[in-house]
């Protein structure tokens, strides 16, 4: 009489006992150990693959001898197996599952970085890419703080301003840890410091630029933009569509301008009232012996100079700071002075250069109105010559100087030995 051998699949029986949908993330290993009383085992012979193909050996499949099975591939793979006793006898066709998954799986924040200008709530969602089957996502951490440790949950809301730090990562059912990911989050809630700068370009025309400042996100510069009118107001509007010209306009009349700039989150501001300007309504000459030529040949006695500076609108008064720079003083021997213009008003003064070399001479003036912030620049240049010299037509130098020459440098040195003073 024949009896059929029983195999006994011990590894995979215990496996398989635990629960037929278990997830590995290692390469695992099993013995076939068949028992046959009678007769005795010749052969056990398996097939393993992940398509659930592999058919039985009468449909000509070949299965493989051995006892000891390596499964080293990811994925769902389908195990069969039998053996055969020593008279032919052949057990009925067992099959097994193994689930291997050794792929991290990957968690995705909602977070798209940058500033925010409100409270944020960071979400995390988790992936598992592994193909051709994954074991799925099983759980998802996170924590809030460059150090801390997350645990399990899938969101964090971040309600104060500041940079911050979320921490996050999954786990998939297979266990595959994935490493921590850190995610930087940041909130701006205030809004930035803004204003309307002053900048001189002439006595009748200055700049208007917008100057901001922001010590959380920073200031965005593409956002940056003025409004003028030609009325005053008590304040500058709130509405930024209102804000028309760019971070800088050049005034050239009577207006009044405000500021507008956001922050990088996205947080508008406005300057508080418009600044006035009023330009064009200036005027200032300087006068000088040899002028346009400034050409001095007596460098005996001192350059007398003429400056006038007029205002010419009827309702603004001006204070005016003047400094002098170069080898000149005023009458009084003084660099400063400072004068009130009220209203329309002409003031006309006199001070004095003391070329110290033959040759070129330098003298600037500076104005500078006090209420207004703007600077007007006046140069005198002076070509000074020896008094013993003179100039022909033709170019050269000749020795002498005439008597009418003489007649009007005696005029001038007598006329500035008593200069004006105010």
């Amino acid at each position: 009489m024949k009896k059929i051998a029983i195999a006994v699949l011990t590894a995979v029986l215990l496996i398989s006992t635990a629960s037929a949908q278990t997830w590995h993330n290692t390469e695992q290993q099993t013995n076939l150990d068949a028992e046959d009383d009678e007769s005795g085992v010749e052969d056990t012979y398996y097939c393993i693959d992940q398509s659930d193909e592999c058919g039985p050996k009468e449909d000509g499949e070949e299965y493989n001898e051995g006892e000891t099975i390596d499964i080293t591939d990811e994925g769902i793979n389908y195990l069969r197996y039998f053996s055969e006793d020593k008279v032919g006898n052949e057990e009925e066709t067992q099959s097994r599952i193994f689930r291997l998954d050794f792929t991290n799986p990957i968690s995705e924040s909602n977070y798209s970085g940058g500033w925010y200008n409100e409270p944020v709530t960071v979400e995390i969602s988790c992936n598992d890419p592994e193909d051709p089957e994954p074991s799925g996502c099983d759980t998802k951490q996170i924590c809030k703080g460059s150090s801390c440790t997350p645990r399990e949950g899938d969101t964090a809301t971040y309600n104060s301003e500041g940079r911050h730090t979320a921490r996050y990562n999954s786990i998939d059912v297979a266990g595959n840890n994935e490493p921590v990911n850190e995610q930087e989050v940041l909130l701006d809630f205030t809004s930035p410091q803004v204003a309307v700068q002053k900048e001189s370009v002439s006595s009748e025309t200055m700049n208007a630029t917008v100057a901001c400042t922001d010590e959380m996100s920073g200031c965005d510069g593409s956002s940056q933009r003025l409004y003028t009118s030609d009325e005053p107001a008590l304040n500058c509007p709130t509405d930024e569509s209102r804000y028309n010209e760019g971070s800088t306009y050049q005034v050239n009349q009577h207006l009044w301008v405000c500021a507008a700039a956001k922050d990088e989150a996205g947080n508008w501001a406005f300057s508080n009232q418009p600044v006035e300007f009023s330009v064009g309504t200036l005027t200032t000459n300087l006068d000088y012996p040899g002028k346009p030529g400034s050409v001095v040949t007596n460098i005996d006695s001192a350059i007398p100079i003429t400056l006038e500076i007029g205002n010419e609108e009827e309702d603004k008064d001006r204070t005016i700071n003047i400094s002098l720079e170069g080898p000149t003083q005023f009458a009084d021997q003084s660099t400063w002075k400072e004068i009130e213009l009220n209203g329309v008003e002409n003031r006309e003064f006199n001070f004095i250069a003391r070329p110290e070399q033959v040759g070129n001479t330098s003298v600037t003036v500076n104005m500078r109105e006090k209420t207004e912030g703007f600077t007007i620049t006046k140069e005198v240049k002076m070509e000074v010559r020896e008094s013993g010299s003179r100039t022909s037509s033709a170019g050269r130098e000749t020795p002498g100087i005439g008597l009418l020459q003489i007649a009007v440098l005696t005029g001038i040195a007598a006329t500035y030995l008593a200069f004006r003073n105010w």
